[in-house]
C-alpha cells in the first residue's frame, strides 16, 4: 500500500485480497530469473490465508524494468496434504511424518528459479522439511478471477466440516502449479539438520540449505549450513 511518509515511491500494485494474510505469514519466498530477455520473480506467501486450507498463493512478477513493476499473473499450487486437519481428525495417506501437523502449520520458506517457467520451493511443518520443484507453464492465472480477490480462493482445496483436503479447484477451472518432489528430510539418509530450514540453492548435483536460528533465541545456537547429495 502507498507510505506517505517514505522517502521513496511505492506502487500499489498488489492485490487487496493479501491484506487477509495470517499475522506473520506475509512473503517469504522470493526467486527470480535470470539471463532471459524477460525478468520474471516469483514471491510466495509463507501460509495458505485460512488455517482450514491447503492453497499456497504465488504472485508473479515482471521485473524486467524494476521502476516499472508490474504483476503479470498470480498462481496457486496445492500444499502437502497433513495427517490431522483442521478438525483435529486423524487423515490418511500424508507424507509428513508428525502426527500433529494441521494444514495451519504449513510454510513456505525459501525458493530458487530452475528454468523457464520452473522453480524450486521449501515446504516445511513441524519435524520435517519437503523441496519441491514447481511447474507453472500450464498452471491457470487466477489474478483476475473474483475468487482470488478474497479467500473464497482458498476455500477451493479446505478442510470442511464433511471431509479433510476437499479438493475443487479443477471444478472451478483451475489448474494449480505441477508439483514434482526433489527432497524429503524423512528419506535424506543422515539428516540431522533443524526442521526451520530458510534458505537453499543448487549446486551441481547438490542442494545446500541452511536454518533460521531466530539470532539465537532459545538455546536454538548458530545456524547450520548442510549439503545433500541429490540423485539424477
Amino acid at each position: 500500500k502507498p507510505l506517505p511518509d517514505a522517502p521513496y515511491s511505492v506502487s500499489n500494485i498488489l492485490s487487496d485480497a493479501l491484506t487477509s494474510r495470517r499475522k506473520n505469514r506475509g512473503f517469504e519466498g522470493l526467486a527470480c530469473s535470470h539471463g532471459e530477455a524477460q525478468l520474471l520473480c516469483w514471491i510466495f506467501l509463507q501460509s495458505p490465508m485460512l488455517q482450514s486450507s491447503y492453497v499456497h498463493r504465488v504472485v508473479e512478477l515482471d521485473m524486467t524494468d524494476p521502476l516499472a513493476a508490474s504483476v503479470s499473473a498470480e498462481y496457486v499450487w496445492e500444499g502437502t496434504k497433513t495427517p490431522t486437519d483442521s478438525n483435529g481428525n486423524a487423515v490418511a495417506d500424508s507424507m509428513w511424518t508428525n502426527a500433529a501437523n494441521k494444514p495451519k502449520d504449513l510454510k513456505v520458506s525459501a525458493a530458487f528459479w530452475t528454468g523457464s517457467k520452473k522453480v524450486a520451493v521449501l515446504e516445511r511443518a513441524k519435524s520435517q522439511v519437503m523441496w519441491w520443484e514447481l511447474d507453472f507453464a500450464n498452471a491457470t492465472d487466477v489474478k483476475s478471477s473474483s475468487a482470488a480477490q478474497s479467500t473464497e480462493l482458498e476455500g477451493f482445496l479446505a478442510d470442511t466440516s464433511e471431509a479433510a483436503y476437499v479438493n475443487t479447484l479443477s471444478a472451478q477451472g483451475i489448474s494449480p502449479a505441477s508439483k514434482t518432489l526433489i527432497a524429503n528430510t524423512a528419506t535424506i539418509e543422515g539428516w540431522e539438520l533443524p526442521s526451520k530450514q530458510e534458505g537453499f540453492a543448487f549446486m551441481g548435483g547438490s542442494m545446500v540449505t541452511v536454518n533460521d536460528n531466530d539470532f539465537g533465541l532459545e538455546f536454538s545456537g548458530p545456524s547450520v549450513v548442510g549439503v545433500a547429495q541429490l540423485n539424477g
